[in-house]
């Protein structure tokens, strides 16, 4: 596993639980750090959150695509918990 995998991962799980227990309705990042933000892309048509992860710095873009992990497409009704959303993210990885 190289370095921006295993960079990737680790944002993963520092993703506050209190984050991905309150998910916005509308678009726009909901966590970020120095090089991935998580997006909330919008709900689908059928009332999902729809959730990637892409990369934030230009040295990560040159070596892999800009969405690296999702979509993960969260139920509004009956959310999964914290641990749900992260596992579905992790199994979502294209990095």
């Amino acid at each position: 596993m190289g370095k921006a995998a295993k960079a990737l991962k680790a944002f993963i799980m520092d993703i506050p639980d209190s984050t991905l227990a309150a998910l916005p309705t509308l678009g726009g990042t909901i966590h970020s750090d120095d090089n991935f933000r998580l997006d909330m892309q919008g709900m689908t048509t059928a009332g999902e959150h729809n959730l990637q992860v892409s990369i934030s710095t230009s040295t990560l873009k040159m070596v892999s695509p800009a969405t690296v992990a999702g979509p993960v497409l969260v139920p509004n009704e009956n959310p999964w918990c914290a641990a749900e959303i992260r596992e579905m993210l992790l199994a979502s990885l294209v990095l």
